[in-house]
């Protein structure tokens, strides 16, 4: 037969339903100390065994979040939140047990200060958010140090910041990838010749180029030479993490969502996303309804959508995309003799590097923002639904028992209308205070009447003469 498990091994789920059964002890038929702690180890056991259904098993390796992270974690949700952190540790305790949201709002009141349904939910989506940051941090800081290039100023950077996508902008020149282009042209000794030029742009890139030449190398001529150059600098610039976030918030303020119908693909299947075979609309303005059908029709093969600024202005030479990144790292055409091929090497940085990465980010983030909203608006009409009349134009009164705090009632009229409900906290905390009051004022009245009748009783017997007295003492002769 298996063998019970020890009190110590189980301390949250033990001494919480100790704790309950301890009540009941001294309640009839819970005299005994040893059955109540027979049953509180039978609970304990039966909840264990129901929250590890629920909630898989972490890896044994994983690496568990320290005390001050979580202690962090607990103090910005409840200011971003406005709520106690003694009830967003509470709240983080239930749900790291297993509790869901509904329970929580139901039967744990009492421990989370009265949190609702809508509340434990931006809490849980935080919670979450906030720990996917901060396991992420951990990670990326870690891969950084076992390279040995973890500085103070770039922890700091990474530390510092509250959003997922600044610590991968900050990492992106230190994530491990596959052998690039300009990893290749590294290896081929073509750093002198990229960073030369752009220190001084007098310089011939030509005349720059015929002196790091080498076959042996791979580098046969000074074409092959200032692409590999061109390929190291836009790669420098495209891991840049402030012209990165320049060029994410130009576009998402500027940048149109366009749709174009994919060629052979006018058929009667396309037919249903006619309305957007020439489509464009501000990234941030495109309601989530027509979002989601933009992505259905990218991925039937029907469509075809990109970001950008616009037919006329994406023409433009340069692009307002690449004079931002020229304008970051100094790069003026002013005639001088390496300005134009500094110029393409930003051209270059912008359609290689850059738009491919915020383009799929935006458009990410769009499907996804699209996709949160259409489950609130789904919730929001069941609501409406779940509302309505229960039993036709018939009037309804619900009964919901319970023995701690009461039957609780709600009547919903013909219409579907609430008409009566649960009385608020603040109402049963008056008449609890009310009915306290009354109590406390009868008790008084019966013992101001006892010693009332005490008092009488007392009077009424020194009012009886002296001789009665003493004959009643006297005894009586035989």
């Amino acid at each position: 037969m298996q063998r019970m498990k020890t009190a110590a091994s189980m301390p949250k789920f033990y001494h919480r339903a100790l704790e309950r059964f301890a009540i009941y002890g001294k309640m009839p038929g819970f005299s005994n100390t040893a059955r109540s702690r027979h049953h509180a180890r039978a609970a304990c056991l039966s909840r264990m065994s129901h929250a590890q259904r629920l909630v898989p098993e972490k890896p044994a390796d994983s690496a568990t979040m320290t005390e001050t992270v979580a202690l962090k974690i607990v103090r910005r949700i409840a200011s971003e939140l406005a709520m106690q952190p003694r009830q967003v540790a509470a709240a983080v305790a239930l749900l790291d047990e297993g509790s869901t949201v509904p329970f929580i709002a139901r039967y744990r009141k009492e421990v989370t200060g009265n949190l609702d349904d809508t509340q434990l939910r931006m809490l849980e989506e935080r919670l979450l958010y906030l720990r996917e940051l901060e396991e992420r941090r951990a990670a990326i800081l870690s891969s950084i140090d076992e390279q040995g290039k973890l500085t103070d100023e770039l922890r700091a950077a990474i530390d510092g910041t509250d959003s997922k996508q600044v610590p991968e902008d900050l990492y992106l020149p230190y994530k491990p990838k596959r052998r690039t282009r300009a990893q290749i042209a590294r290896e081929a000794e073509l750093e002198r010749l990229a960073a030369a030029p752009l220190a001084d742009p007098t310089l011939d890139p030509q005349a720059e180029a015929a002196k790091s030449t080498d076959a042996d190398k791979g580098v046969a001529d000074t074409k092959a030479a200032l692409d590999g150059a061109r390929d190291i600098l836009s790669e420098q610039f495209g891991e840049t993490t402030e012209i990165l976030g320049k060029v994410r918030e130009h576009l998402f303020n500027q940048g149109l969502v366009m749709s174009s119908v994919v060629d052979g693909k006018q058929s009667e299947e396309g037919e249903k996303f006619r309305d957007y075979y020439d489509y464009s609309e501000t990234v941030r303005m495109v309601p989530s309804h027509r979002a989601l059908a933009l992505f259905r029709g990218r991925n039937a093969g029907v469509l075809s959508v990109k970001l950008g600024l616009g037919e006329e202005l994406d023409a433009q030479i340069p692009h307002s995309c690449e004079a931002m990144i020229a304008g970051h790292v100094g790069i003026a055409n002013r005639g001088r003799a390496a300005d134009k091929w500094l110029s393409d090497v930003c051209r270059w940085c912008w359609r290689v590097k850059v738009q491919p990465h915020i383009e799929n980010e935006l458009l990410t983030q769009l499907r996804e923002q699209a996709e949160h909203e259409a489950i609130r608006v789904f919730a929001r009409n069941l609501k409406d639904l779940l509302l309505a009349a229960p039993a036709d134009p018939k009037a309804v009164i619900g009964l919901d028992p319970g023995l701690r705090t009461g039957v609780k009632v709600a009547v919903v009229d013909r219409t579907g209308k609430l008409s009566c409900s649960p009385p608020t906290p603040s109402i049963r905390a008056s008449r609890a205070a009310t009915g306290t009051a009354r109590s406390r004022s009868s008790r008084v009245s019966r013992a101001r009447r006892r010693r009332n009748s005490c008092r009488s009783a007392t009077a009424r017997h020194r009012a009886k003469p002296t001789s009665s007295r003493a004959n009643s003492s006297r005894s009586i002769p035989i």
